[in-house]
């Protein structure tokens, strides 16, 4: 856990009191992607998007695609054996 505390409800306490920077996140992460990951930690649920409005998102749209694509060859290969 990024948090070194013993009780859960503390964990939580220190969670809600962070503001997350997704600018914070590794440089490997495209801007893309940061800007996701931190809509995600809006923490007005009002603001926040929808499981529904992340699925339609192009970027996620496009990742999923390509990695069920490659579960799905990977799958095919094992079922030639």
């Amino acid at each position: 856990m990024p948090y070194d505390e013993d009780s859960y409800y503390k964990q939580v306490e220190l969670i809600n009191r962070k503001n997350y920077d997704p600018s914070e996140l590794p440089s490997e992460y495209s801007n893309e992607l940061k800007s996701i990951i931190g809509s995600m930690f809006t923490k007005d649920p009002v603001l926040r998007p929808t499981c529904s409005h992340l699925l339609g998102n192009k970027y996620i749209i496009l990742h999923l695609s390509r990695k069920l694509a490659r579960l799905s060859n990977v799958q095919n290969n094992e079922n030639r054996f």
